[in-house]
């Protein structure tokens, strides 16, 4: 009830009379459980001689007597609480302690706060999906359209990434708007600017409002990871990301179970586009839970707003903001990985549905079929990743993913029939698993002050080399009439960003924020109740506080097992 997830919970033990057993041996245990919301009931009936654990016996002779629970909770994840209520139903009514938290549950303990505020971000990453899935998905058909072939295509999926120039200023000033505010307008912005596409006449122009959508919605993914990193504890950062990882993944899912409008006819792509209107909707429904992290709110000095002095050199914010050499180093390190990382991965994502229409002649409903399953199958990888990268470490996890997911990936641009569907999958199963692992370096590796103006530059260099891929991509496709052997060479990128992850990369699972970066004033929690008022954490000494005015027998410390 202090720690766990639940919005409430309530649970009563009761020690009755048992029906009499004249051979004295006992009765099994068994267990029923109700529906989620109703109640979990359990029964156990004692043998002779038990005792309640004080030295009182509970029977005597040949009687007996039943013990029972019931357990009542409400879930209240806002969108998704559906999704734990069988889990949490199963896991509450059971009478042996589990020893560990179950395979589904974070590796370390989410309170509910927490949980509401990172189910309001994975939102927000379902939203950037969609948006930043259309070009790469209707570009081959646009290009069909006004007859652009591999190298028209590649140089326009090329130019968009000029835009993360522009996300590194929004990321600038995001670290003084804060990150609740910045999310919402950058996934407005990038809602709008998508469905200004619809009207384009031309590929060109319809990069060009997609050069805007890059920039917010770059600008969006980076500030969504920042909070995450900045909301969630130490043992479950990466573990927060695969969600929202999986999150974004599902926005993709979702452009591409819209693919089929593409099929229509001329001009069907356009559809896409407009559906993008309702991300608008999307956005302000979601802001609603999701709150300012409370570590922003200490970088700025001032509840509720960003300090006016925030960034100045005479403020101790402006301190905080300065780049020390250690920091310039990491900045430096983790910038030549995003650049090298995507010097293949861009184009091998971007170019997927244009090598499987022209080059293995799928249609947009097989691509559609084929791309959703393999990305629901990927989502596994995600998962699996974010808690090994938890619980064993960040630098084993992303090596060997990042090694044997580029070598799947290349597989799957050589070959065809069948063994095409197994290449996808295992390159959305590795690829899934990096992206934790990867990603969550670039929040933990610098202070609050710098988070969002970090991100920033390393949105920009990974621009970079996603622009130079693409545009590398294109051309040598264009001069051998085929894709795999171009990416084949772009693959020397992720191979030297295993090697600098072996030699140079720390660890940094299960280590504070303000351990990895001491800079950074430690926090009672990662958010901020109403007014601006610290939330106290019972992980910090603070009294549980029943929700809803019930709460079952207090909780165990917080290092046992999770409260039955």
């Amino acid at each position: 009830m202090a720690e766990g997830p639940v919005a409430s919970y309530e649970r009563v033990v009761r020690v009755g009379p048992g029906p009499a057993d004249p051979g004295g041996t006992g009765a099994g245990a068994q267990s029923r459980s109700g529906r989620p919301g109703a109640q979990g009931r359990s029964g156990a009936q004692g043998r002779p001689g038990a005792s309640d654990g004080s030295g009182t016996p509970l029977t005597g002779g040949s009687a007996v007597v039943e013990v029972s629970q019931e357990v009542r909770f409400r879930v209240g994840i806002p969108y998704v609480s559906w999704i734990f209520a069988l889990p949490l139903l199963a896991n509450l009514g059971g009478l042996s302690p589990a020893g560990k938290a179950p395979w589904w549950a974070p590796p370390e303990r989410v309170d509910h706060r927490r949980a509401v505020a990172l189910a309001g971000l994975c939102g927000f990453a379902v939203l950037a999906g969609y948006l930043d899935g259309l070009l790469p998905a209707t570009a081959t058909y646009i290009g069909r359209e006004y007859h652009v072939g591999d190298a028209g295509q590649g140089y326009a999926l090329a130019g968009v990434q000029s835009g993360a120039l522009l996300a590194l200023g929004i990321l600038v000033a995001a670290d003084r708007w804060g990150r609740r505010r910045s999310v919402v307008a950058t996934t407005v912005a990038g809602a709008l600017a998508s469905l200004a596409a619809a009207a384009c006449p031309s590929l060109a122009a319809v990069a060009l409002t997609q050069v805007a959508a890059t920039a917010v919605l770059g600008a969006q993914y980076v500030l969504l990871g920042v909070s995450v990193v900045e909301l969630m504890p130490s043992g479950a950062r990466a573990w927060a990301l695969a969600l929202l990882t999986m999150s974004y993944g599902l926005g993709g899912g979702v452009t591409l179970l819209a693919l089929p409008l593409a099929g229509l006819g001329v001009g069907g792509w356009r559809w896409l586009y407009v559906l993008a209107g309702l991300a608008v909707a999307g956005a302000i429904a979601l802001s609603h839970h999701v709150p300012e992290t409370e570590r922003w709110k200490l970088h700025a000095g001032r509840d509720g707003q960003a300090s006016p002095l925030a960034g100045r050199a005479s403020s101790p914010a402006g301190r905080a903001s300065r780049w020390t050499p250690e920091q310039r180093r990491r900045l430096l390190l983790l910038g030549a990985v995003a650049l090298l990382f995507a010097l293949f991965s861009t184009p091998a994502t971007q170019f997927q549905n244009q090598y499987l229409r022209v080059q293995r002649h799928w249609s947009p409903v097989h691509i559609s079929l084929a791309e959703q399953v393999v990305g629901t199958l990927g989502a596994a990888g995600t998962l699996a990743g974010g808690r090994l990268a938890d619980t064993r470490g960040r630098r084993p996890v992303l090596a060997l993913a990042l090694a044997a997911g580029t070598a799947a990936t290349l597989l799957e641009y050589l070959t065809r029939g069948t063994a095409l569907y197994g290449w996808m999958t295992a390159s959305s199963l590795l690829g899934y698993a990096v992206t934790p692992a990867l990603a969550v370096y670039g929040a933990e590796m610098f202070p609050t002050g710098l988070r969002g103006r970090a991100g920033g530059v390393l949105n920009v260099l990974g621009a970079a080399g996603g622009l130079a891929g693409l545009a590398a991509t294109g051309a040598i496709a264009g001069a051998v009439g085929s894709l795999g052997p171009a990416l084949a060479v772009t693959a020397a990128g992720p191979a030297l960003v295993v090697l600098l992850v072996i030699v140079a990369y720390p660890e940094t699972a299960r280590r504070s924020l303000e351990e990895i970066n001491p800079g950074d004033l430690p926090v009672a929690t990662g958010l901020t109740g109403p007014a601006g008022t610290v939330v106290p954490s019972a992980a910090a000494g603070a009294p549980a506080e029943p929700r809803n005015g019930r709460a079952g027998p207090g909780p165990e410390p917080a290092a046992g097992p999770a409260p039955r």
